[in-house]
């Protein structure tokens, strides 16, 4: 596989690489998510803390947030990744 300027990636799809963030971070909390409950994400957050989102490609979830993020209530209000 090759990025758009070339360059060659290494592709390993028999393992998950993780960068640990434990040392910054104070708290973590693992929720799930339907697609009809995406537009309440915000709800969840962390004050002063952040989201990261991690969703199924070429999944309902994925068409659902993907065209509805821009009118979820208080979703820009923290750093949201993913």
């Amino acid at each position: 596989m090759r990025a758009a300027n070339d360059t060659e990636w290494n592709v390993d799809k028999d393992r998950i690489f993780v960068t640990d963030i434990s040392d910054f971070t104070e708290k973590s909390a693992i929720k799930r998510y339907r697609a009809d409950q995406l537009p309440h994400i915000a709800s969840d957050y962390s004050e002063a803390g952040f989201t990261v989102l991690i969703v199924p490609a070429d999944s309902e979830v994925l068409t659902s947030f993907s065209r509805g993020v821009q009118s979820y209530n208080g979703v820009f209000n923290s750093s949201l990744l993913g």
